[in-house]
């Protein structure tokens, strides 16, 4: 709480300070005073009442007694949030005779944390992701549901896990296996083996165990084609190798119009790439041990008989 006497005493103090506007309001909200900065925090040249959306976002905060709450304002062509740190004005009868309202630019801050969080998710998705891999024979069924908590995780709309196929003429075929997609993003129709037909350039960078990650409009005219096709705005493709071998790949896409996708993503989506080619050469490891076991058992049955 802060007292009538202190409200010009803190305003003054305030005037100069970087990164803080005040402004003080009457119990009706109407402004009584402000510094500059909280004008220019509201995008105003001078404040003489508050924005209507300000005022119903600030009498909810009063109501529901909360010390402070946050309110979106567009300001110098930037969209900004702030927050907004709200104490009583008392009278000597500690009386409520007003409001002193505290401004202070949280976008930087408020866009950390959430890139925090979504780090957080992104790396509880693929630790989950690694051991439904790891822990189970089919690298298949691992993929149902692990794979879309990485989608959602990271934010993205569709994923595919394709394999590489040599047709007669040797010429590369990209056959997606499994898919996964967001509630509001549409699933690709079967896959006929041409998901990437006419995209050579991203099918060899691929076999170079290399990604391909960017924006529709920063690519070549055919990949673009194939983007639009698709609906997606923004695609990274990593390799899964085996061994020597190009097994396939991973397709992350997003649909959004400012959607990126950025190298520090491709880093960690490189790295879930390289966990299913551990687990699919497991499999075919174990696999051939099967194979050489049966082959053994056969023999050695016909030089018993």
């Amino acid at each position: 709480m802060v007292s009538r006497s202190s409200v010009h005493t803190i305003q003054r103090l305030l005037n100069g300070a970087q990164g803080v506007g005040f402004i003080a309001v009457d119990n009706a909200l109407r402004v009584t005073c402000a510094t500059p900065l909280a004008a220019t925090l509201l995008g105003m040249d001078t404040i003489t009442a508050l924005p209507d959306t300000l005022l119903q976002t600030i009498r909810h905060t009063l109501e529901t007694g909360a010390p402070k709450c946050t309110w979106q304002v567009a300001a110098d062509g930037q969209a900004r949030t702030l927050e907004i740190h709200l104490s009583h004005i008392t009278t000597k009868n500690s009386q409520v005779d007003g409001h002193v309202l505290l401004f202070q630019d949280a976008t930087t801050r408020i866009a950390e944390e959430e890139e925090l969080r979504r780090r957080n998710a992104i790396l509880t998705a693929l630790i989950n992701f690694d051991w439904r891999l790891h822990s189970t024979e089919s690298w298949q069924n691992a993929l149902h549901g692990s794979i879309g908590l990485i989608g959602t995780a990271a934010g993205f709309g569709r994923i595919q896990v394709f394999r590489n196929l040599l047709s007669g003429d040797h010429a590369s075929r990209q056959l997606c296996l499994h898919q996964w997609a967001a509630p509001d993003i549409p699933s690709m129709a079967k896959s006929s083996g041409d998901e990437f037909a006419g995209c050579t350039n991203w099918v060899q960078q691929l076999q170079q165990g290399k990604s391909v990650f960017g924006k529709r409009q920063g690519f070549p005219r055919a990949e673009q084609t194939l983007l639009k096709r698709r609906q997606a705005m923004a695609i990274a493709l990593v390799p899964v190798g085996t061994d020597q071998e190009w097994w396939g790949g991973i397709c992350f896409e997003r649909f959004g119009e400012d959607d990126d996708i950025s190298p520090e993503e491709v880093s960690t989506l490189i790295e879930v790439g390289r966990s299913l080619g551990m687990a699919i050469k497991r499999q075919l490891a174990g696999e051939r041990l099967t194979q050489a076991n049966i082959a053994f058992d056969s023999t050695a049955e016909g030089i018993m008989i």
